[in-house]
């Protein structure tokens, strides 16, 4: 298994990681799923002053965490 040397942008940070080969599929779509549901939140918000960039990230990983628990107990039903 081969293991390269990636970096990833989510938000406004950048992650350095190391992968294997088969995973950098996967990572690079993660990547574009999280940063697609940031800036959703980021055009229906952004104007909004009670909201700051880390509570954009929380609606965010809260939408995404939903979304992993709803297909995680949809499988476990099936």
């Amino acid at each position: 298994m081969s293991k390269k040397q990636i970096n990833l942008l989510i938000g406004k940070q950048r992650y350095p990681l190391t992968v294997s080969e088969e995973d950098e599929q996967a990572y690079r779509e993660t990547e574009r799923l999280i940063n697609n549901t940031i800036n959703k939140y980021i055009n229906w918000y952004g104007g909004n002053a009670d909201l700051n960039y880390e509570n954009i990230l929380s609606m965010a990983l809260l939408e995404l965490g939903y979304g992993y628990l709803q297909l995680k107990n949809q499988k476990e039903q099936e």
